[in-house]
């Protein structure tokens, strides 16, 4: 039985990566990029007013300036600043030849006739100097770069519409058991709807990836052996879910040997979601989950996400926090790390919430993470410090 961290040492040994295309920008968001971007002009490509108001010469001891000219966004002036004059400028405009300062609106009086009075001479320049944020050939993103809408806003300013990134996998998700049926049934004494699927393709959806639904096979060993097949010939990551852990008709890990995938791991020392399965092959990937809907939840954020980012040549870092427990945490059992589901105070502190298990997803609702309860270790007090994996 694997820890969190011998399960990921099992990911470096994967060499598989996807291959690259360009998209727009419209479409990248959530795309991690192939390749450095290199900002074809300087960041601001001008000394540009930071402010609203009146550009004059910094060292001016003249209290009364003239008003020459106006300079908007967009627009430049042909005149200079001198000693006793001045130009109205307002933010985003190309500072004047002569000025050095802008006063700000706010701090000036109209004496009309085209003078203005300083009240209060400026701080700082008020002037973003051009260059100042990037210099023209500078690398403005690297590689392996996950596109966020900031990231977005600099591509843009680069000019670059078609960024070139890692093609997103295809995931196909499968759900088994002789008792699921989908949502839109009404189920008998022994049957229950399939939440699994549907939350495992809105946690695909959240990274930017639609997920393929290939349905609910049977507990019968051919059905999902054929299946499964099918899935991996179109796909590059499968997700099953169910039939992983040690009941009579739970033929996962031996269907993925059967198929040819190498069993990576099939158990970890995790709580919950100790039944789990990796295999791959050479470019290939499956991932067996739990039937229950918590654990098949959990283990998509620790396990499924970050092969995923691997494979597109992202580093992902699982989003932990450390904040102070409220309330005491009790176990007998201390052989596995376990998670256990809290909400967040007002000051930040954990608390546990209700919770009846893991098939209780309706209590995972009332969650904003989950908070680390090391190994052999059987008691957290009220004040200890815990790491939280928030649920974003």
């Amino acid at each position: 039985m694997l820890t969190l961290n011998e399960a990921y040492k099992v990911y470096n040994k994967i060499a598989f990566q996807l291959p690259v295309e360009e998209v727009s920008l419209t479409t990248a968001l959530n795309r991690v990029l192939s390749e450095d971007i290199i900002t074809d002009i300087n960041m601001p490509p001008f000394d540009k007013s930071a402010v609203d108001g009146y550009a004059f010469c910094a060292d001016d001891q003249n209290k009364t300036l003239q008003v020459i000219d106006a300079v908007y966004a967009g627009s430049s002036s042909v005149k200079k600043v001198n000693h006793g004059t001045c130009i109205k400028i307002t933010t985003g405009a190309p500072v004047p030849k002569g000025a050095d300062a802008v006063v700000m609106i706010e701090d000036i009086t109209d004496l009309g006739d085209g003078f203005i009075e300083i009240n209060r001479k400026p701080a700082k320049s008020n002037i973003c100097k051009m260059g100042e944020d990037i210099v023209s050939g500078e690398t403005i993103l690297e590689k392996g770069t996950l596109i966020l809408p900031q990231q977005i806003a600099v591509l843009a300013s680069a000019g670059n519409t078609k960024p070139k990134v890692f093609t997103l996998p295809r995931v196909a998700i499968i759900a088994t058991g002789n008792e699921i049926i989908e949502p839109d049934r009404e189920p008998n004494a022994s049957q229950i709807r399939n939440s699994n699927s549907y939350n495992l393709l809105g946690q695909l959806l959240k990274i930017g990836i639609t997920g393929n639904y290939m349905g609910i096979v049977a507990d019968d060993k051919d059905d999902i052996t054929g299946r499964l097949k099918n899935a991996l010939n179109a796909q590059d990551i499968v997700i099953i879910t169910g039939g992983v852990s040690v009941g009579e008709h739970d033929y996962i890990p031996y269907v993925l040997e059967e198929l040819g995938l190498e069993l990576q791991f099939d158990k970890l020392a995790i709580q919950p979601g100790k039944p789990v399965s990796f295999a791959s092959s050479e470019n290939k990937f499956c991932f067996g989950l739990s039937g229950n809907p918590v654990s098949s939840f959990l283990q998509f954020e620790l396990l499924v996400k970050p092969l995923i980012y691997k494979i597109m040549n992202y580093e992902y870092k699982l989003p932990f926090i450390v904040t102070e427990l409220s309330g005491t945490l009790k176990r007998k059992n201390a052989e596995r790390l376990k998670f256990v589901p809290v909400k967040l105070d007002k000051k930040g502190a954990a608390r546990e919430v209700a919770f009846n298990g893991s098939a209780d997803i309706v209590g995972l609702t009332k969650a904003d993470g989950f908070a680390m309860f090391p190994k052999d270790c059987e008691v957290l007090t009220t004040g200890e410090k815990v790491e939280v994996l928030l649920i974003l």
